[in-house]
């Protein structure tokens, strides 16, 4: 993409058209990177469903009998709570998303807030 901008250049035609072929390859490149990211087999754990198991002290994430992750809750920096899911971060970039239907009761998600989310900083 950078070359075709170059070589436009190259050949006199004015700035303008520099900006035309950026503004338009750009999101095309855009595109084929995330559908390429998506489709790559090395990707597929990703996408794997997984479950989550709660108590007082730790989140433990199970993953299509793949893996098996365990979190201490004190791991965890900072929540959102978003209207359908919580975003729990373990750092400034990464983070679970938990979605408020994964929950099977209501007194579970009222348990989870007032048990675990009352212990964490509101982002």
């Amino acid at each position: 993409m950078i070359a075709v901008a170059f070589l436009s250049l190259s050949s006199d035609l004015h700035e303008t058209n520099f900006a035309f072929i950026f503004l338009l390859a750009y999101p095309i490149l855009i595109v084929y990177r995330l559908w390429s990211f998506a489709n790559d087999k090395e990707n597929a754990g990703v996408y794997l469903p997984r479950y989550f198991e709660i108590d007082n002290s730790n989140l433990i994430a199970y993953g299509a009998d793949v893996f098996e992750t365990k979190l201490s809750l004190s791991g965890i920096i900072k929540y959102i709570k978003l209207n359908n899911c919580y975003m729990l971060y373990m750092s400034k970039n990464q983070h679970i998303y938990l979605p408020k239907d994964a929950f099977k009761t209501y007194q579970d998600r009222e348990w989870f807030e007032q048990a675990i989310l009352s212990k964490i900083k509101k982002g």
